[in-house]
């Protein structure tokens, strides 16, 4: 794993998903520098796999050096069974009032 001394034994899935749950509730929007500090993935890393998730809409840049999480995530993530659940109750409950 030339490049990722401190990465061995990680997929690149993992990192992916590092990448992905360093954004909360509490942090929407962060910086290159705050998304490294929060994964710990070098730089060179999380710059390649970052261009990686934006080109697939996962993560969308929202200025010069940061980033949010993209709409592809959101169109992954109703088709959850439980979130098609509760998209169809609110539809309903919106339609009932």
């Amino acid at each position: 794993m030339a490049g990722n001394i401190g990465e061995r034994g990680q997929s690149v899935s993992s990192r992916l998903l590092r990448i992905v749950d360093a954004f909360d509730q509490d942090a929407p929007e962060l910086s290159l520098v705050e998304i490294g500090r929060r994964t710990g993935l070098p730089g060179a890393t999380l710059h390649r796999l970052l261009g990686e998730l934006v080109r697939h809409g996962a993560i969308e840049r929202t200025g010069p050096g940061r980033y949010t999480v993209g709409v592809r995530m959101w169109e992954i993530g109703k088709l959850a069974p439980r979130v098609s659940r509760v998209v169809r109750s609110l539809r309903f409950a919106r339609l009932s009032d």
